[in-house]
């Protein structure tokens, strides 16, 4: 009888730390929840973390002895092909122990951003967008060679509007349109098997279309070097060019107003290109404003005027 009751006792201590786990809530969070490869991170323990608690962290198995007792940990995230674990366990000021685990699998996520904006030909930066521009976004996720991409799927987000009703989809790309904002957000959300093994978000700059103006001589053709303003006119005859950077790529599919002018009269630029305008010298000196607008009249927010003053 005796030894029945000891037996009972034993059982009774070996059951309660776990009772105490399952009922804890206590869990390890990660900040950023889905650090990248090699990208620092914090791991702090929440749910009922009690303050003067005991705690002693295990990473990798090993122990980090200078973190003991923290509730909050600095790490580095590892490398595409390979995984850290963290556990803590926990000793309240009760005597209850606790065990914590979590795993981080760092996966990094690449978001491209495509403004389908005019420049001239002969410009070789990235097409920003503008106001009223449509642009798509792409995400490229990189697992390790180990890993295949065949299973993921995304919810992407644009400023505070979840795509497709924030179902996951198989397409790693989203388009849309920008309104009047300076900036806009683009998220998305890369699931595996229905879960989220890692997140990525980008400012997206929303600029304002413009105008630059460049010389076209009938030697040496076109300069790819847009004239300082105020431009000193030397010489009987000059040929400028305008030409638009960032307006939507559908003015030039649609009703477009494409107007010089100069000290503010409208004047006929060249008949074969509306974009050029060849300006003759009248008396010894003075000064011109000469301006040119495109727009895209049925479309309010695609519309750029550019000037240069031009002494003589």
């Amino acid at each position: 009888m005796r030894f029945g009751y000891v037996a009972i006792f034993c059982a009774f201590l070996y059951v309660s730390p776990f009772i105490a786990f399952a009922q804890s809530g206590a869990s390890i969070v990660l900040s950023p929840e889905f650090p990248g490869p090699n990208e620092p991170y914090t791991a702090s323990l929440g749910g009922v973390y009690e303050p003067g608690a005991t705690v002693r962290w295990f990473i990798d198995n090993k122990e980090d002895k200078i973190s003991a007792s923290k509730k909050t940990i600095s790490l580095t995230a590892s490398d595409l092909n390979s995984k850290q674990s963290i556990r803590a366990l926990i000793l309240t000021r009760n005597g209850v122990s606790i065990k914590v685990e979590k795993t981080v699998i760092p996966v990094r996520v690449d978001i491209l951003i495509d403004a389908n904006t005019v420049a001239p030909a002969f410009y070789g930066g990235r097409h920003l967008p503008s106001s009223g521009s449509s642009m798509s976004a792409q995400a490229l996720v990189f697992q390790g060679t180990s890993k295949s991409t065949n299973a993921l799927s995304y919810v992407w987000t644009i400023g505070d509007n979840v795509q497709n009703g924030g179902f996951a989809t198989t397409d790693n790309s989203v388009s849309f349109t920008t309104g009047f904002e300076n900036s806009i957000l683009v998220g998305v959300s890369v699931l595996q098997n229905g879960q989220t093994i890692a997140m990525k978000s980008v400012f997206v700059p929303i600029i304002k279309p413009e105008i630059l103006f460049y010389e076209k001589n009938p030697l040496r053709g076109l300069s790819y070097v847009a004239l300082h303003n105020p431009h000193i006119f030397i010489g009987d005859e000059l040929q400028l060019r305008a030409e638009g950077y960032f307006m939507s790529n559908d003015i030039a599919l649609k009703n477009i107003l494409q107007e010089w002018k100069i000290n503010n009269v409208k004047t006929q630029g060249d008949a074969e290109n509306p974009q050029e305008i060849t300006l003759r010298k009248q008396g010894t000196t003075g000064t011109s404003n000469i301006s040119f607008q495109i727009r895209n009249l049925q479309q309010l927010l695609q519309g750029v005027v550019g000037s240069i003053s031009v002494q003589f």
